[in-house]
């Protein structure tokens, strides 16, 4: 019965006719892998490291290559983990590639099961006008932002089984719950800043929609309100293990000095920033956004309209004083406001659709001549988004990598290296060469006093930075103090600068010049090897959350056929 339950169930899902949208989604973004578009995102290599290092040493909290050494666990795991358990199969890039597009097609189905819960109503336009936001490919293959594509998932899902809770009674209820509980530990151990904004408001928006929509006697607020703390305590002990440590790294690690970040500006007054926090998120929608907030009042959910609104304004960053009213100056000088407009897009699609399909008119002929106009300005919008790093420049050409790396492995002894112009690529030379660099690409995790208080995002792009010509000549005028050996220069302008410093030129290897002085600090790199419970804990418990989650997701499913 179980075996013939679970084949049904899977026909079901396969159903070709019902579920095409998502095999079109999967065979996009399979060419979008196979061409490794997103190799020249921004922050694809950073996720990248974070899996090597799960790969190289699984169970360590300690990473040597970045920053002189530091703690992993300023990153929750998940996503690395899941890319490190494919790499030995299919390499690392293509482990990125494939766990990304899996991460895009779970997140359409979210949303498409979000709304349909929560509009109780189904169109399939919802997934095919998904299958082609542009926010998604911008955050996909630009930004190279995979945690928080799949802690959004993951969001989604747990605000949905969320709701389902609310609506049902007695066993079936808490089964729901359970399951909702386990999708938002998931967002825990897979993206703090999704887990810290998102998830709780999401919840909090569901719960109090849910308490508005209903008949409020006290019997019933109390069940609603058990339900809520009971999600919250569920949800927090799947994920301490991970929470102890990314609450312990933040105890403890140096608060860095403000970073600049156009997202914190007013995104308007630069034409690059407009096209790339809100042009490129929103495309059509910038113009479609009124529907939105239509079909909320029209539908009577007050509660999501505020909320919708609140993320639509903090999207906008800079542009409002909202944001910094609200967070404070010192919460605000550290986040970036990006991912509030993805938030925002991708939960006002399904309600455009759902305008485009149920109210837009009687006149059939002219609801399907909209459409697809619609999705027609979708999809340019997609391809222009996937296209705007090629369009737009933000970093230097790709170097020869492989040779750079080459030269550095095969040098005796250790040593730093920094990088000076490489643009993100100076992480993809972190892959490939066993030699450590005192940058990175995850600047939270820095300890360093230098680099604390440098307010520059990485040495190798401190030019683009105010002050950062000048950090630059501070550092290299200590670099033996630092163990620096190598400053790999992509930028000619430096080349004099480093050789004032006392490094002669070693190497060349096209427009990139290698420079090296033998009077470094051997002995600064710094190792911490310890491995006790907690870090056990770290590398297993994600995995087991996942895996756990699947099977009462699919013990649901079954319940579902069987009643």
């Amino acid at each position: 019965m179980l075996l013939k339950n679970l084949t049904t169930s899977l026909i079901r899902f396969l159903n070709i006719k019902n579920n095409l949208h998502y095999l079109v989604a999967i065979a996009v973004n399979i060419l979008l892998v196979l061409l490794k578009v997103y190799e020249i995102s921004y922050d694809a290599y950073t996720h990248m490291f974070f899996a090597k290092h799960y790969m190289e040493n699984w169970f360590s909290l300690w990473e040597t290559k970045w920053y002189g050494g530091f703690m992993v666990t300023g990153y929750p795991p998940l996503s690395h983990q899941i890319v490190a358990i494919l790499v030995k199969f299919i390499g690392l890039s293509y482990a990125f590639g494939i766990v990304l597009m899996f991460s895009i097609v779970l997140l359409i189905y979210a949303i498409a099961k979000f709304f349909r819960t929560l509009l109780k109503t189904e169109t399939k336009l919802i997934p095919v006008l998904l299958m082609f936001t542009p926010s998604i490919y911008l955050f996909a293959y630009c930004f190279g932002q995979l945690p928080t594509i799949l802690a959004t998932s993951f969001t989604i899902l747990a605000a949905t089984y969320f709701q389902k809770s609310l609506a049902s009674k007695g066993w079936k209820s808490l089964l729901i719950l359970l399951l909702a509980s386990m999708y938002g530990s998931l967002t825990i151990i897979t993206h703090h800043i999704t887990a810290f904004f998102l998830l709780p408001s999401l919840i909090l928006a569901m719960f109090l929609e849910h308490m508005i929509s209903s008949k409020r006697t006290r019997r019933f607020l109390l069940n609603i309100l058990a339900k809520l703390t009971l999600f919250i305590i569920l949800a927090l002990i799947f994920s301490l293990p991970i929470i102890y440590h990314v609450i312990k790294f933040i105890l403890t690690t140096p608060k860095q000095a403000p970073i600049p970040h156009a997202s914190r500006e007013n995104i308007f007054s630069d034409i690059v920033s407009s096209i790339t926090f809100f042009w490129g998120v929103y495309g059509p929608l910038a113009i479609l956004l009124p529907l939105v907030f239509y079909v909320l009042l029209d539908r009577k959910k007050y509660v999501i309209t505020i909320y919708l609104l609140m993320l639509l304004i903090f999207g906008l960053g800079g542009v409002t004083p909202i944001p910094k009213l609200l967070l404070g100056n010192e919460l605000y000088e550290i986040l970036t406001f990006d991912k509030f407009s993805f938030w925002t897009s991708i939960l006002a699609v399904p309600l455009v659709a759902y305008y485009l399909k149920y109210e837009l008119g009687k006149s059939i002929a002219r609801t399907s001549l909209t459409i697809k106009i619609v999705l027609l300005l979708f999809i340019i919008s997609s391809i222009l988004t996937i296209l705007l790093p090629r369009i737009i420049p933000l970093q230097p050409p790709r170097p020869d990598i492989d040779a750079i790396a080459n030269y550095l492995n095969e040098q005796e002894d250790m040593g730093f290296y920094v990088t000076l112009g490489l643009g993100t690529w100076f992480q993809e030379l972190s892959l490939k060469t066993n030699k450590p660099t005192l940058d990175g690409g995850y600047n939270t995790a820095r300890t360093i006093p230098i680099l604390v208080h440098s307010g520059v995002e990485s040495i190798d792009a401190a030019k683009t930075f105010p002050n950062g010509t000048i950090f630059i000549n501070i550092l290299l005028s200590k670099a033996s103090e630092y163990g620096i050996r190598w400053v790999i220069v992509g930028d000619g302008a430096f080349e004099k600068l480093v050789s004032e410093k006392g490094f002669r030129k070693v190497y060349e290897a096209g427009r990139v010049t290698i420079w090296e002085q033998k009077d470094y600090v051997e002995g600064f790199l710094r190792t911490y090897r310890q491995k006790n419970v907690r870090s056990y804990l770290w590398g297993m418990v994600p995995l087991a959350i996942l895996s756990l989650t699947i099977i009462v997701n699919i013990w649901y499913r079954l319940w579902q056929i069987e009643s």
